[in-house]
């Protein structure tokens, strides 16, 4: 009997150790990856020369707006999911983004980056994309600095993303940088109304310590598509862009607020955390012209919106979302809701100053 008794004990132990020696490989296997994994900077030169874009029009993204001419997205930032709705802080963003969508009823929701931040980044996905399919909504992802970096790549991620019913994804083409360049063009009747770019704004140029950015064959092929967009629309058509990590140009916001005398639970004490090279981005925006807003996630703490000196287009944080980002416990998470309304031109637009809100879970 004793015997038994011991052999049993024997058996449970050498599971726990099993266990416990998978578990503790897993994670030092992520966090290994993360400090020592070396990001190597993006080619300049024939990647980032004038590229051979392949374009129909026919083959872009396209959502109808209502009779109206409104139309709402709903804005999710960094929701840092881990192992699924197990976790009980993952439950927790998971049912506030259900109340979000249940009170809110977005025509679209755009996850800016950051959904997951875990070596199950695949298994992750999966019970996000389920989640949000179950919901009947329909939804579009930018990729963020964390989405591939303990896991599987962010072809594998593709891939996924595009099994999806409700998923408004792209790709984008194959011969520029990043894995999530598109833009989802917004119709009344037929006729293309306002468009929406989402863009790569990559991870880490170099020893992950440095943040990378929108490359120059990425802006040359937003130019082409927007051109070819308004040339089929016959107008300029307004767009808003969607990336993860800010422009450097955002710390200049960040500068005049705290010259301003704002600062408060919601300005982050460490600055803006932008790339270091400014690759000139809003200034090739600028130049493109209508352009409204730039919508970025990234920096858990910041969630201020403003002008940089001298330019036209609006910059905003969407509210962090996810309960596993590292916020105080004491601040709740939230989204960020942005509402489109028809102009006189029969264009639709964007008011900064009226057409975007924070929205608290617990305030729904």
């Amino acid at each position: 009997m004793e015997k038994k008794k011991a052999a049993a004990f024997f058996k449970r132990a050498l599971g726990f150790v099993c266990v416990t020696i998978i578990a503790l490989t897993l994670v030092s296997g992520a966090y290994l990856s993360f400090f020592f994994i070396v990001h190597q900077p993006v080619e300049t030169g024939a990647r980032e020369e004038s590229a051979d874009f392949v374009f129909d029009i026919n083959a872009l993204n396209y959502m109808d707006v209502g009779d109206d001419g409104s139309f709402s997205i709903m804005l999710l930032s960094d929701l840092h999911m881990t192992f699924g709705a197990a976790v009980l802080r993952d439950k927790k963003t998971y049912d506030g983004i259900s109340k979000a969508l249940e009170t809110q009823n977005p025509d679209l929701v755009i996850v800016n980056g950051d959904a997951w931040a875990t070596p199950l980044n695949l298994p992750s996905l999966t019970t996000f994309a389920d989640f949000m399919e179950s919901k009947r909504v329909y939804w579009a992802y930018a990729f963020g600095n964390h989405d591939s970096e303990f896991g599987f790549s962010k072809t594998r991620l593709v891939n996924k993303l595009k099994e999806y019913e409700y998923c408004v994804f792209d790709e984008g083409p194959k011969n520029i940088t990043g894995n999530s360049n598109y833009f989802i063009n917004l119709r009344k009747g037929g006729d293309i109304v306002y468009t929406l770019s989402i863009i790569d704004s990559n991870e880490y140029v170099k020893y992950r310590k440095i943040y990378d950015y929108v490359h120059a064959d990425q802006m040359e092929w937003f130019g082409r598509t927007l051109d070819a967009i308004r040339a089929a629309a016959g107008g300029i058509v307004p767009v808003s862009v969607f990336q993860h990590i800010p422009v450097p140009e955002f710390k200049e916001v960040y500068d005049s607020l705290l010259a301003d005398g704002y600062f408060d639970t919601h300005l982050s004490d460490k600055g803006v955390y932008s790339p270091d090279y400014n690759s000139g981005f809003l200034s090739f925006l600028e130049a493109a012209g209508g352009v409204d807003a730039m919508f970025f996630a990234h920096d858990h703490y910041n969630d201020f919106g403003g002008y940089a000196p001298g330019s036209s287009i609006y910059m905003q944080y969407g509210y962090c979302s996810g309960y596993m980002a590292n916020l105080t416990k004491e601040l709740d998470r939230g989204v960020t809701m942005v509402y489109l309304g028809l102009g006189a031109d029969g264009f639709l637009t964007l008011d900064p100053s009226r057409d975007i809100k924070h929205i608290m879970y617990g305030e729904m």
